[in-house]
């Protein structure tokens, strides 16, 4: 097993009722240092798309002038992502306090239809982290 570095996207989204709604992403491509993580994090995007009659959450890795799908999230696999949704009282601030103004979401397949009529959107990529990730394999060139 050898230990690398994975970036964390934070991504959001503004739901048709003035809530926003948040996520804390790992995004399990290992790189060999955490400077190599930094240098990539802004080849990632994520999606939530509707597959069938379920949401997932797709990321995707910038290859070139193509997007490769390098993870799906779906909605029962809770503990690989932190999701957060703004409190009611808040509804509306201008500033949003993550520590006072969002309480742990844990919505299901229905969060699609709060958000937008369609199949399938790009989540907005706020910021990103770097954190250590154990793996098997080949270390990444």
């Amino acid at each position: 097993m050898k230990i690398g570095y994975q970036v964390v996207m934070v991504c959001s989204a503004l739901m048709k009722n003035g809530k926003f709604i948040s996520f804390e992403i790992p995004v399990e491509v290992p790189f060999a240092t955490q400077q190599e993580a930094e240098c990539h994090e802004s080849n990632f995007s994520a999606r939530m798309e509707r597959k069938d009659v379920e949401v997932v959450i797709n990321l995707y890795q910038r290859n070139q002038q193509e997007q490769d799908l390098v993870g799906t999230i779906r909605w029962e696999n809770r503990n690989l992502y932190k999701c957060t949704i703004t409190r009611e009282s808040s509804v509306g601030k201008t500033f949003i306090d993550p520590v006072e103004d969002e309480e742990p979401c844990a919505m299901d397949n229905g969060i699609l239809p709060l958000l937008t009529e369609k199949d399938s959107f790009s989540l907005q990529y706020l910021a990103y982290g770097v954190e250590p990730l154990s793996y098997n394999g080949k270390e990444e060139e």
